[in-house]
């Protein structure tokens, strides 16, 4: 009996859908870290935190780091405020760093100084340490900014890029 072959061009056109596949698979990964879908990605630029770093010592732009979950009904109200014109505006003089916990949990656990609550926004300075004075005005939860309301965060983020 005959074994079956297989022409090299139908091997080739094999590989080289293969390595397509494996291509989109691998960088549909590495932007997911950076930011999760509905934070206003078209008009912020959002870094995963490695590439923050990187981005905030090149210019010496301090970073705004929001940590966040997908499932988080706090993280949702909150992301609606970084559509603002205001927000938009304060951005553009910060590197800002989208972390999510459950993908990130080294990080998540590294930036806890007060607990793991989300959503948490840290600044960091542009040789990305964490700036632990400056924080948000609620009493219990350190950098915890209410999401209903925009002025904080405008007011967190001209603090940070003072800094």
């Amino acid at each position: 009996m005959q074994q079956p072959t297989v022409s090299i061009k139908t091997l080739q056109i094999f590989c080289v859908l293969f390595a397509l596949t494996l291509l989109v698979v691998i960088s549909g990964t590495v932007t997911s870290h950076a930011a999760s879908p509905g934070w206003n990605n078209g008009k912020i630029k959002w870094m995963s935190f490695a590439k923050g770093v990187k981005e905030a010592q090149k210019t010496g732009k301090p970073m705004l780091v929001v940590f966040e979950a997908k499932w988080c009904k706090i993280c949702k109200q909150y992301r609606r405020q970084f559509y603002k014109k205001s927000v938009v505006a304060m951005s553009k003089n910060l590197v800002m760093v989208m972390v999510n916990i459950e993908k990130n949990r080294g990080l998540q656990k590294k930036y806890s100084p007060d607990g793991g609550y989300i959503p948490r926004t840290m600044a960091f300075s542009p040789n990305g340490y964490l700036n632990e004075g400056l924080i948000a005005s609620h009493p219990d939860f350190k950098y915890f900014i209410e999401p209903k309301s925009a002025h904080e965060l405008v007011n967190f983020m001209k603090r940070t890029a003072a800094q």
